[in-house]
């Protein structure tokens, strides 16, 4: 069985190789301080604490958080650290048990030995109760230490009852056989010595349990012993976790509660043997009251955080106590998606001025001063964003597009070809850096041709032609989009791109293969904006934008950019709806009505035009209105389900 555990191991370990590679993952600084700490003796403390720290949350949950980066846990510097004391303590604890419990074990297995030594040396008489090569009598195992212990061992010579006795307590109370239980054998007659033998065993609660005759008890039916099961546990919770502890290598994070599902068996072992050894020295009824409250309090502690997990916002403003700077700028994302500009701006803030490198935070809000056209704070945003990161294409990117706006083109030049010198090694998204690099503007000097470009040219011979074949390699893309090879619709969405950067539609088609992958929303967005310029005057480019920002829930800004496709268009029923519900979930109820009106004189024999509309009055408190459009649903759809619950509500 070791064996084909230590060639699964390897298996599992060359299959890991084969995918993840031989070199080990690259990760930012602040994932985990501690491992870019030049000082040997700092990173030891620190990392020597972290298990303590993480048996700590096995056993007592109280501050839990989606994220441990950054200042979480500060560094130990000092060996006065509070800290490092309970760090000393923690080790020399799991020490002792360890050596206790390895002693034990060598105690049980010194007497198990000694136990068949004597059975070899003491044969049993031909006449004996049992015969030779018929029955062996196993013995059972001396638990050292154990609560519960079903034989006594005789009051005179100290040997177990299920063993020969000394020879001198043989002679003296001529006890020449071995009891076999569930036999008629003669107990011990030993003075004081108390019969044991019988198909119940006292244990120390006053219980009685059931006891198998031992010649039927199989080997399947063993109990493990207290040491064995502290063994047991300790293994379930160290060797799972040795991979997280930076001994071996470094890792991404400083402490991540995931890693803990494992060693929680461990301590689930450990808590059901302490119940058994408090259950044999105490009432039962303590033991049960005990439990009870742990159960409950782990409960409670389980449901509170499960409402934590209920939606983004919920977690990140639960992980503020522990990591400030990171749930502040998480939770800024969070609303700015939900077109609370306000609440957005104060979270970025309260982020950066817990710590003031975050490039991405700074982007963000440099996004959100631009959207509220604050545009010198904007500028000031990305430029720190550059600061603090200089590989971060999208900020150089936005940062020229907001200088050329405002008339500073000699500045946007420079930052746009320094976004051109920018080199996607080790980044962790080298495919959003090279797609951001791709928006730049071709027709400022100096500006080097894009490597796509030049990967095209080599590829297909009527470079020339490339713009001709813009089509083509659209409808190349769709093709594999509606296979769901989105790799390759995007690559091919992306040389339409190439083939004619002016075109509206192709920015537009690939901003909306990447609006696929939500983690990837930001750049979409850049590509649906990029649209917008190249045609301000098209409704359609408009009506996608829309409906990506309504699929972001920010239902304020499609619903702006709605009306935009309203204004430059024919009013289109899907359209006036589409505006309609985004104002109407945006709490503009009184414009909503009246383009719910506006569809209903469009389409006047679909009813779900009326029922719309219905709602819509019935929600503005008009009813007699709401009751009337509620009719005239009713009447082109009679006993529909919806229109019949609208009615009975109002």
């Amino acid at each position: 069985s070791v064996g084909c555990l230590a060639l699964a191991l390897l298996v599992l370990v060359q299959l890991r190789l084969h995918l993840m590679g031989t070199l080990t993952p690259v990760f930012a600084t602040a994932d985990n301080p501690a491992a870019r700490c030049p000082s040997l003796y700092s990173r030891f403390l620190t990392f020597a604490y972290l298990p303590v720290f993480n048996f700590g949350l096995l056993l007592w949950p109280r501050w839990l958080s989606f994220d441990w980066s950054m200042d979480a846990i500060p560094r130990i510097t000092s060996i006065f650290d509070p800290r490092s004391t309970v760090t000393l303590v923690f080790y020399y604890l799991l020490y002792q048990v360890t050596k206790r419990t390895f002693w034990n074990l060598a105690a049980l297995k010194n007497n198990f030995l000694q136990q068949q030594k004597t059975q070899a040396y003491h044969r049993p008489r031909r006449n004996s109760h049992r015969r030779a090569g018929h029955i062996s009598v196993a013995v059972p195992p001396t638990h050292v230490g154990d609560a519960v212990k079903t034989f006594s061992p005789c009051p005179v010579c100290r040997h177990s009852l299920l063993d020969h006795h000394s020879v001198m307590c043989r002679n003296s109370n001529n006890n020449n056989t071995i009891p076999i239980l569930g036999t008629s054998s003669s107990p011990c007659c030993c003075k004081n010595g108390i019969p044991k033998f019988s198909h119940q065993s006292i244990i120390s609660d006053g219980a009685k349990r059931n006891v198998h005759p031992l010649r039927l008890r199989s080997t399947e039916n063993t109990y493990l012993s207290n040491s064995e099961v502290v063994l047991l546990s300790l293994a379930f919770i160290v060797l799972p976790f040795l991979p997280a502890t930076n001994l071996f290598f470094y890792v991404g994070f400083v402490v991540a509660e995931r890693v803990l599902y494992i060693p929680s068996v461990g301590y689930c072992l450990l808590v059901g043997l302490g119940c058994h050894v408090i259950q044999s020295r105490t009432r039962k009824s303590f033991v049960l009251v005990c439990v009870s409250l742990l159960l409950a309090t782990f409960s409670l502690r389980t449901v509170q955080r499960n409402r934590d997990w209920a939606d983004e916002e919920s977690l990140y403003r639960a992980g503020i106590p522990i990591n400030p700077p990171k749930s502040y700028g998480n939770l800024g994302s969070v609303l700015s998606s939900q077109g609370r500009v306000e609440e957005a701006e104060w979270a970025y803030r309260m982020a950066l001025k817990w710590r003031i490198n975050m490039a991405e935070v700074h982007y963000n809000l440099g996004i959100l001063l631009q959207g509220r056209e604050a545009y010198e704070e904007a500028i000031q945003s990305y430029q720190l964003a550059i600061k603090y990161r200089p590989t971060l294409a999208l900020a150089h990117l936005n940062l020229g597009q907001l200088l050329e706006r405002r008339g500073r083109y000699e500045e946007a030049i420079s930052v746009y070809q320094q976004c051109w010198r920018l080199s996607g090694a080790g980044l962790k998204d080298p495919r959003t850096h090279e797609n951001t690099k791709s928006l730049l503007p071709r027709s400022q000097e100096g500006i080097p041709p894009h490597p796509v470009s030049c990967h095209l040219s080599f590829q297909h011979p009527l470079t020339a032609l490339l713009a001709i074949f813009q089509t083509v390699f659209t409808l190349l893309g769709d093709t594999y989009s509606r296979l769901n090879h989105d790799q390759e619709a995007e690559r091919w969405y992306q040389a339409a791109v190439e083939a004619e950067p002016d075109h509206a539609q192709a920015h537009l088609t690939y901003g909306t293969i990447l609006a696929r992958n939500k983690s990837r929303a930001i750049e979409a967005e850049q590509w649906f904006q990029k649209a917008t310029e190249l045609a301000p005057n098209d409704p359609t480019v408009f009506t996608h934008f829309g409906q990506f920002l309504t699929r972001l829930e920010r239902h304020a800004e499609a619903a702006a950019q709605y009306l935009r496709a309203l204004e430059l268009g024919p009013a289109q029923y899907d359209l006036v709806v589409r505006a309609a519900t985004s104002l109407r979930q945006s709490g503009n109820g009184e414009r909503a009505e009246h383009f719910y009106r506006v569809a209903a004189e469009l389409r006047p024999q679909e009813a779900n035009s009326h029922l719309n509309l219905g709602a819509m009055l019935h929600m503005n408190g008009k009813l007699m209105e709401a009751a009337t459009s509620y009719g005239e649903a009713l009447r082109l759809q009679p006993d529909d389900v919806t229109t019949l619950s609208n009615i009975h509500k109002l």
